[in-house]
């Protein structure tokens, strides 16, 4: 919420201020017409893809052990969105409020289609990384485990990651007799 609210702070004084001088902030207007006008499919597409770039930097940032190569790996990567034509939420909201202050749009056509979907690519490509990444992470022997729990066991186990494997196995047991 706090980078939509600072995003549409800087749209509103990019567009009333005059910090842009007139011929950036027709490069301005033209750089963020061309995602309004994309369709919705397309966006939610290039969302996902920009989805992946940035949960992909999330889990391999832990991995970076230098200052300097952490700032090559965020910077590069992040770069790799705009060269892409990929799209970002908080970008893609801050253009479209830019566009709304300006006049060039309505609010709901910026928010529900250019923000929305790009939102919900962002979402879906990042939780897709996640998922996989988390689940080749997993140790074979958790996967037999869990292919023998029950689904309440699954949802409602808490401590399971605390459990030995015969105590899931023992506990998964009891549920499916009651």
């Amino acid at each position: 919420l706090g980078n939509f609210l600072g995003g549409t702070v800087g749209a509103f004084i990019l567009a009333y201020t005059g910090v842009f001088p007139e011929s950036v902030a027709q490069a301005g207007i033209d750089i963020a017409t061309k995602g309004v006008e994309e369709e919705w499919f397309d966006l939610f597409f290039k969302g996902a893809m920009a989805g992946l770039i940035v949960a992909g930097v999330v889990w391999m940032d832990f991995s970076v052990d230098n200052d300097m190569a952490r700032f090559a790996l965020i910077y590069m990567a992040f770069f790799s969105i705009p060269l892409g034509n990929l799209y970002h939420v908080v970008v893609a909201a801050t253009e479209a409020m830019y566009l709304v202050f300006l006049g060039e749009i309505a609010f709901s056509t910026g928010i529900l289609e250019f923000a929305l979907p790009v939102m919900l690519g962002n979402t879906a490509g990042g939780v897709l990384l996640v998922t996989v990444i988390n689940y080749y992470q997993t140790p074979k022997n958790i996967h037999k485990i869990a292919e023998k729990m029950s689904i309440k066991d699954t949802i409602f186990s808490y401590e399971r990651n605390r459990m030995s494997e015969e105590e899931v196995m023992k506990t998964s047991e009891e549920n499916r007799e009651h």
